[in-house]
């Protein structure tokens, strides 16, 4: 019994301790990512309408990979994936 009551005091502290936050900090993501999306619908997702500004954003987040900062670029211009076709 007395071991019992000095768990209830442990759980409240987890359980009252709980983040329902993911630890992301959303609103830093939306605004680090809301200059490469505006790009990415003003050229209507055209690589070679970007001005050297813009391609220099997608160039630095990709860690000056060409590739990637086009892959990201191209995720930016066709909007979140579809996910699986609905049977």
């Amino acid at each position: 019994m007395k071991h019992g009551l000095l768990l209830i005091p442990v759980l409240a502290l987890l359980i009252g301790c709980r983040n329902d936050t993911d630890g992301v900090d959303h609103e830093a993501v939306h605004n680090a990512q809301a200059p490469l999306k505006a790009a990415a619908k003003r050229t209507g997702g055209d690589w070679s309408k970007l001005t050297a500004d813009e391609k220099k954003l997608y160039l630095d987040r990709a860690r000056g990979n060409e590739g990637s900062a086009k892959m990201m670029f191209g995720m930016f211009s066709s909007g979140p994936p579809a996910g699986p076709p609905k049977h």
